[in-house]
């Protein structure tokens, strides 16, 4: 009898799934940085705006080329190749999300089970948005097709960038803020243009508004003393030309 409920129990039973997450829990997975020690990141994550919008989907790891790729997280090899000249490496973890990594001269195989901290290849020249004369890695992380930033997979809040130089782009966001937002933005081309041009470097920030203020109130005292003047006219005119009471000049 007891050997007939507990079969029943397994038959009807759910198979559990070591695989499964919760809906909207985080896969129970440990991750590093996909190199050796703390990295520079030389470019943060930029989410475009829209699907094929600008933007940079991951993050630039400054690394000398020859510098050896690890596995972010553990799971499977579901991609090597080539793209667009550049050497790819996909792995995809538990929970669906995917890392990838370029370029890469890989040394693992399409469908290789790796651990978090495998080798998985080296670094090769040929990122386009690497500074100018360095190499880095481009780490990138999905889920679906959505693209995410591969910090947040380790926890980043505040994250080691380089210092401003020749070819540096000013204005870079830190990743999980929002973007900055010009106020010129929306303005037609030539408009902003044109107000920028306005501009004056040999005057401060500061005393803009100052000087506004004191060439307004010259035109003002210009326009009063002319009022003035037309009026003395007209005064003048009125006492050899006498007009009606109630009039412009009379009251």
């Amino acid at each position: 009898m007891l050997i007939s409920l507990l079969t029943a129990l397994l038959v009807t039973h759910p198979r559990l799934d070591a695989s499964a997450t919760p809906r909207g829990a985080a896969p129970a997975t440990t991750w590093a940085w996909p190199l050796t020690g703390t990295p520079v990141v030389d470019r943060p994550f930029e989410p475009p705006r829209t699907t094929y919008g600008a933007g940079h989907r991951g993050v630039d790891l400054r690394a000398p080329a020859g510098a050896a790729v690890r596995a972010a997280g553990a799971g499977r090899v579901t991609y090597v190749g080539v793209l667009a000249g550049r050497g790819v490496v996909t792995v995809t973890h538990v929970g669906g999300l995917r890392t990838t990594y370029e370029p890469v001269a890989a040394s693992v195989g399409l469908g290789e089970a790796v651990s978090m901290g495998a080798r998985l290849g080296t670094v090769t020249t040929g990122h386009a948005s690497c500074r100018l004369g360095t190499t880095c890695l481009h780490w990138g992380l999905l889920r679906g097709a959505a693209y995410l930033d591969p910090l947040s997979l380790l926890g980043q809040t505040r994250i080691r960038l380089l210092p401003l130089g020749p070819g540096s782009v000013v204005g870079r966001a830190v990743p999980g803020s929002p973007p900055a937002r010009s106020a010129l933005a929306g303005r037609p081309p030539e408009t902003s243009r044109g107000l920028a041009s306005a501009r004056s470097p040999s005057h401060p920030t500061g005393s803009g508004p100052s000087v506004l203020v004191a060439a307004g109130s010259t035109v003002a005292a210009a326009v009063g003393t002319g009022l003035a003047l037309g009026r003395r006219r007209r005064t003048g005119d009125s006492a050899r030309e006498p007009r009606a009471p109630g009039g412009r000049f009379g009251a």
